[in-house]
C-alpha cells in the first residue's frame, strides 16, 4: 500500500534496455528472421517486461491518492525505460550491430 513499484520499474528498465541491446546487435549481424524476431523480441522480452503490471500499479496508486508515487512511476517507466532502449541500441552498435 502506497510504495514504489520498484521491481516492475527494474524489470521494465532492464528490460526495454536488453531488448535493444539484442534487436540492433542481432540485426547488424544478419541474425533476425522474421520468426525469429517474433520469438525472441515479441515473446520472450514481451513476457518479461510487465507494462501491464505497470499500468495496473499506476492505477492503485492513483486510487490509494498517492499521486506523487503515481507520477514518479509514469516518470520512470515511462521515461527512463527509453533511455534504457537507446542506451541498449547505442551498446550493440558499438559491439558490431547495425
Amino acid at each position: 500500500h502506497g510504495d514504489f513499484p520498484w521491481g516492475t520499474f527494474f524489470v521494465n528498465i532492464t528490460g526495454s534496455f536488453l531488448l535493444a541491446l539484442a534487436f540492433f546487435l542481432a540485426m547488424g549481424r544478419g541474425y533476425v528472421t522474421s520468426d525469429l524476431r517474433a520469438l525472441v523480441f515479441v515473446g520472450i522480452f514481451g513476457g518479461y517486461t510487465t507494462m501491464s503490471t505497470f499500468g495496473l500499479e499506476t492505477v492503485a496508486l492513483l486510487a490509494e491518492g498517492q499521486l506523487g508515487w503515481a507520477a514518479g512511476n509514469i516518470f520512470l517507466n515511462g521515461g527512463l525505460c527509453v533511455v534504457g532502449a537507446y542506451l541498449g541500441r547505442t551498446v550493440g552498435m558499438l559491439l558490431g550491430g547495425a
